[in-house]
């Protein structure tokens, strides 16, 4: 300092001691003195000195490694990789035994030891019932104070990964534009700095760990991140090297670069004694979300092993109905999808087997030919009772659509369809990126399951009314003078129709097994005429 500059605030601190202005300067000055008088000096002569890039440096040295495990696990570009990894960190959390008791409710073990009580005579909803008390005692657990101090890990995991992620590089080429990020141990040339030219650095650091500070079970969390992706490789001497990493990064955070320390130069940097800092806040919900995923998977895996099992209990049905006949696949709406969303959400598809029953059904045994027949009764059949002819109609032409409609449904997975299949691939591969992504997903398919659900319920209806009225056509057919259409028998043994009619006679019983078969999938109301 100048001999000149000293007299001047001599001068002020004497005469001008209630100025704003001198005020501001005996503030800063303080802050100053304070700075030079740490033991670490980072602060002299009003410049930044080298010992401060060298704490950045030693930063950048050990942040590295750590930053591969976070990258790994939970801090990667893929969204759903990185809460995958979130919730095994808190399945580690459990007892051994715990562990293994939330293993048991993924769904292969949950069906495996419902289809061992369904042999034993034991009810099926009496196992998921049971099964449901073991995940509601396992969910419970997670409000316990060793699951709640899991909140604090996980947000002081993801401050550490935001500093992992600050680019050291930058202000070390400020002190050094010779400094090597690939060699970042060999000596460096450090020179002293303006703090007005690091004020930037100084308002990230802040930001992201003003009041970090590394803890044992934070470290053990990283330890265990490590041991998820190799095991086989986390040695006693690994874990040394992971937890020295961890202390240089306290060390460098706690002693030197804390928040008061970075408080006083960005005060200097800014020259204004009374700025504060913004720093992060974070929100630790890993834990909400682990049982929110956990408790939603498991009500959709008891829908789909529910569903399996009830396709299993019709399979003497469908060969009864069908033969060796396949049932006919189904466009968008199909396993093959079905497999890609239950690898990527919790979401499926829930109604494909009954509507490719129905499917089937339609187009074997509710062929043009039979179409024709009815059609051919509709428009020439004389009948005695004019609104009956008009309810015949009715339930003819519902029937009729019975194909079109499920042909419309498939056609609404095409581009620019209102279930377009491109469109869902696009929201499974975004999930990835972005979680609302999945949420639409989840959306776009419970839509999809109650559209589905729905177009089963109404074109069985359709199919099951007409079967009441094929019954009764059958019948009156059989009278010596028919009732319902006058010219029924002509009508029906005519060349045209002679076939479709035997056809029909000869697959009657079919009709009866179908609806029984669809009696699990949908609500059959209509009283069977007799």
């Amino acid at each position: 300092m100048s001999l000149l500059k000293m007299i001047t605030d001599l001068f002020d601190s004497l005469f001008r001691s209630s100025s704003p202005e001198v005020q501001k300067k005996m503030r800063l000055k303080k802050i100053e003195n304070e700075l030079r008088n740490l033991p670490n000096g980072i602060y002299r002569n009003g410049l930044i000195q080298p010992n401060f890039a060298e704490i950045l440096r030693i930063l950048y040295i050990n942040t590295r490694p750590i930053a591969k495990i976070l990258e790994q696990t939970i801090a990667g570009p893929d969204i759903k990789r990185n809460t995958r990894f979130e919730f095994q960190l808190i399945v580690s959390s459990y007892e051994p035994s715990n562990q293994d008791a939330l293993k048991s409710l993924e769904y292969e073990p949950r069906k495996h030891e419902v289809l061992e009580a369904a042999q034993d005579g034991t009810p099926v909803q009496k196992v998921f019932d049971n099964q449901r008390r073991r995940l509601e005692k396992l969910m419970h657990e997670l409000n316990s104070k060793e699951f709640i101090k899991m909140d604090s890990i996980f947000l002081k995991l993801k401050q550490l990964t935001e500093l992992c992620r600050f680019n050291f590089v930058t202000p070390l080429k400020a002190f050094d534009t010779k400094f090597n990020p690939s060699e970042p141990s060999a000596h460096p040339n450090f020179s002293a700095l303006a703090p007005i030219s690091m004020e930037n650095v100084f308002l990230d650091l802040y930001y992201i760990i003003a009041d970090f500070q590394m803890t044992m079970p934070v470290a053990n969390a990283v330890i265990a991140l490590a041991q998820i992706i190799d095991m086989d490789s986390m040695t006693s001497e690994t874990q040394k090297k992971i937890v020295g990493h961890l202390k240089k990064i306290e060390g460098a955070c706690h002693k030197v670069l804390n928040g008061d320390i970075l408080t006083s130069l960005i005060r200097i940097s800014k020259q204004n004694p009374d700025f504060q800092p913004t720093k992060v806040s974070y929100n630790a919900d890993a834990r909400q979300r682990f049982s929110i995923h956990i408790q939603e998977q498991f009500k959709n895996d008891e829908g789909r092993i529910k569903n399996e099992l009830q396709d299993e209990t019709i399979k003497s049905e469908l060969e009864a109905l069908f033969g060796v006949k396949s049932l006919l696949p189904l466009t968008g709406y199909n396993e093959e999808l079905n497999e890609l969303l239950l690898q990527n959400s919790s979401a499926s598809f829930s109604w494909i087997t009954p509507l490719k029953i129905v499917k089937s059904f339609a187009h074997f045994y509710y062929t043009d030919a039979v179409k024709t027949l009815l059609n051919d009764i509709v428009i020439e059949g004389f009948f005695n009772n004019p609104n009956y002819k008009s309810q015949f109609s009715q339930t003819v032409f519902s029937a009729n659509e019975v194909s079109e409609k499920i042909e419309a449904f498939e056609n609404s997975f095409a581009p620019n369809g209102p279930n377009n299949e491109a469109l869902i691939k696009g929201y499974i591969r975004d999930s990835h990126k972005d979680s609302d992504f999945s949420k639409k997903l989840v959306n776009q398919v419970n839509g999809i399951n109650a559209e589905a659900k729905s177009l089963i319920q109404h074109q069985v209806t359709a199919l099951f009314s007409l079967y009441n009225e094929i019954v009764d056509l059958l019948q009156d057919s059989k009278k010596p003078s028919c009732e319902i259409v006058q010219n029924l028998k002509v009508l029906m043994m005519s060349s045209r129709n002679r076939d479709s009619t035997d056809f029909l006679e000869n697959n009657i019983e079919k009709w009866k097994v179908f609806f029984d078969i669809m009696r699990n999938y949908a609500i059959i109301t209509t009283v069977e005429k007799k």
